[in-house]
């Protein structure tokens, strides 16, 4: 493989990763911009790019996600679909 190809694909994933951070709200809490993992992503973009580092960090932070999604237990699960079977025989009737 030519170290074009490699320059590619590696920032294809550093990208994808990155913008996926920003729009997957497990994923960007995971790795968001207090940890070394976004700050070593960002300065690798920031060098392919050529552009400052402190800019990429900035913009990629702005819609990072802060909190990961909630997930129901499996009893909340259960009384969430009581309550929607419930609510379908009351508009049945």
């Amino acid at each position: 493989m030519s170290d074009a190809e490699k320059l590619r694909l590696a920032t294809k994933a550093i990208k994808y990763t990155l913008g996926r951070a920003q729009t997957d709200a497990d994923l960007g809490y995971l790795i968001g911009p207090m940890m070394e993992t976004f700050r070593l992503l960002c300065e690798a973009e920031a060098a392919i790019d050529g552009r400052d580092v402190e800019v990429v960090t900035s913009q990629r932070s702005k819609s990072l996600a802060r909190q990961p999604r909630q997930y129901l237990t499996r009893a909340e699960w259960e009384q969430e679909q009581e309550t929607e079977r419930e609510r379908q025989r009351r508009a049945g009737d």
